[in-house]
């Protein structure tokens, strides 16, 4: 099986080894590691117990605190957010790392207790880029980006007991190599999108495909990608009306990306076409505001008046109006979308920021003033590509992509206000 990702996920990637102690129950951060050099394999379950000799860490208002520092035999380089279950715990991925460099799926518990379920092996999928979703059945679901039958991806199920299955093998023009989190629509089917498949007449392998699952594993495909309707989608969102919204990082008369809606009983609008200086390369999914006019929200990776990626608001009418163009300073190409806090602001990261920073965290208001939160250390961790959560602690926690005491990315979190 090929080690490389079909689309904008770096080929190599640094490799770390040993595990470090972490604490949220006293707030503490870590000291030392508990593991070095060559490590033995991991269990099928392997458990790493809260810390008791965790140096309290001071928590000011807007202090980043690391919870977790990743290491290749936990589980490498998240390119994805956490989600929290209803059962308390937060749940996520790994792209690589883990018993067979292929990724993991694991569980933080609220006490600090990281579990990793699954260890991708090809088989049952491997290198997962998407966000996990809880469904109205209370499984959870997710998607790997390759592995499975064709080598072109998967969609499974893990219940709250642990309990794993693969329910989908993606391939060929029904779509390929998913990447976006899954939603589920009112009718209970589970709407995403693959970056490849679908139509091959303008794109090698396709441009990408919207799928929908049901519960129990039948795959239909909802629209193929042509490029000059978009390619390359990036997930989808459901609307207060039920209808899809979702955004490609490439396509459109200008090949930067465009914003659509899709009605899942028929019919197809592309919204928006995104032209370099109103921003390029959508990135994540849009978020819908939570006031009357049910505005959107948005990040572009790139363009813009500094080439360094935008924060946008769109008017279901179709008008696009930047409110923030990154310039290194206030951070530079977000890899992920925003997410509404319980204070009313809008909150997100960026990768990048000025000449050494890897990456901020930033807030929104929905005015379109931004104020930057926080700066990322290598050794916190670096360039955040997931989107934020808020727990039900109100603490907003994410994920870094690499740095951290092995340089195999973090989880961390921050008081937003």
């Amino acid at each position: 099986m090929s080690k490389t990702a079909p689309l904008f996920i770096p080929s190599s990637l640094p490799r770390a080894l040993g595990v470090a102690c972490f604490c949220i129950g006293t707030l503490g951060v870590p000291l030392a590691s508990s593991g070095q050099g060559i490590e033995p394999a991991p269990t099928p379950l392997e458990s790493v117990p809260c810390q008791t000799n965790c140096r309290p860490a001071k928590l000011g208002v807007r202090q980043l605190q690391t919870l977790v520092h990743f290491s290749k035999r936990l589980g490498s380089h998240p390119q994805s957010g956490l989600i929290q279950a209803n059962d308390g715990s937060f749940y996520g991925t790994t792209y690589d790392g883990g018993r067979y460099n292929q990724g993991t799926l694991f569980r933080l518990t609220p006490q600090g207790q990281l579990t990793t379920l699954v260890h991708f092996n090809g088989q049952n999928g491997a290198y997962p880029l998407a966000e996990l979703m809880q469904a109205s059945d209370g499984n959870l679901y997710g998607t790997t980006t390759q592995g499975g039958q064709r080598e072109q991806g998967t969609l499974f199920r893990l219940t709250l007991a642990g309990e794993f299955t693969s329910l989908v093998q993606f391939g060929g023009q029904k779509g390929s190599y998913p990447s976006g989190s899954l939603v589920e629509g009112a009718d209970k089917t589970l709407y995403g999108t693959t970056q490849k498949g679908g139509n091959l007449n303008r794109c090698t392998g396709g441009c990408g495909t919207v799928f929908g699952v049901t519960l129990k594993g039948s795959l239909m495909t909802r629209l193929e990608f042509n490029k000059l309707n978009g390619a390359v989608p990036s997930g989808v969102i459901v609307d207060h009306e039920g209808k899809l919204w979702g955004m490609t990082s490439r396509g459109g008369e200008n090949d930067v990306g465009v914003v659509f809606r899709l009605d899942p009983k028929g019919g197809f609008a592309k919204i928006v076409t995104f032209n370099v200086a109103n921003g390029a390369r959508p990135v994540g999914r849009l978020v819908q505001g939570k006031d009357n006019n049910f505005y959107f929200y948005g990040a572009t990776q790139t363009g813009g008046d500094n080439g360094q990626g935008t924060l946008y608001r769109l008017l279901p009418t179709g008008k696009l109006v930047p409110l923030i163009h990154f310039n290194g300073a206030n951070g530079a190409n977000p890899g992920s979308g925003l997410v509404w806090a319980k204070d009313g602001f809008l909150y997100g990261t960026t990768a990048n920021a000025g000449p050494s920073q890897p990456g901020v965290i930033f807030q929104l208001s929905t005015q379109g003033q931004m104020r930057v939160l926080a700066i990322f250390r290598q050794t916190d961790g670096a360039n955040p590509k997931g989107v934020l959560v808020q727990g039900q602690d109100g603490f907003l926690y994410g994920t870094t992509s690499s740095g951290g005491q092995y340089n195999a990315g973090t989880i961390f979190r921050f008081r937003p206000s």
